[in-house]
């Protein structure tokens, strides 16, 4: 969404509601909150230098999900671990049920679920369709559908939130572990 803001003439971007970067993995995350937990807080720019491998945006890209997940918080240029991240670095086992319990209040995420509340399966299609027609997303249809499947596919599956039906991209709830 494109918005004027008062202190400059510049317009700015923003999302109404939380939505998972493109392209960041449930393996950077984990990865971000362990070496923010380690270090308590940190500076952006010792962060960035932890994930040198990564450009400076999609680092960027990987503190909102975190934060988007609740367990990491960002002010200004400072980083730190909150009280959920704490318990998620350093848990041995269970690191997927964090995530799971954080996806369900994150887009495309939210959508699926609500749409699976109300039939037992959906395709990506559909939730791509459901977002673009609320204005959470915007752009070309393929490039919609392409970025609700690769995060439903990559973190619902990969955290046990959703099954994939491994044939048309129809998803289904996995109710026993929600």
């Amino acid at each position: 969404m494109l918005v004027a803001t008062k202190d400059s003439e510049e317009p700015a971007y923003y999302f109404p509601v939380p939505i998972m970067p493109q392209r960041v993995s449930p393996i950077e995350v984990i990865a971000l909150a362990e070496t923010v937990e380690r270090s308590g807080s940190i500076e952006l720019s010792d962060l960035d230098r932890h994930f040198s491998r990564h450009s400076s945006a999609h680092l960027l890209s990987v503190l909102k999900a975190g934060t988007e997940l609740g367990l990491i918080q960002r002010d200004e240029s400072i980083v730190n671990v909150r009280d959920l991240g704490i318990g998620f670095a350093r848990a041995s086992d269970g690191k997927e049920g964090i995530i799971r319990a954080g996806l369900g209040r994150v887009e495309p995420f939210k959508t699926a679920l609500d749409l699976l509340s109300k039939k037992k399966a959906v395709t990506t299609q559909e939730v791509a369709a459901s977002l673009m027609k609320r204005k959470v997303i915007f752009g070309p249809t393929e490039m919609n559908e392409d970025f609700v499947r690769t995060a439903l596919i990559e973190w619902g599956i990969s955290c046990a939130l959703l099954s994939y039906d491994g044939k048309a991209f129809a998803l289904v709830r996995d109710d026993f572990l929600c």
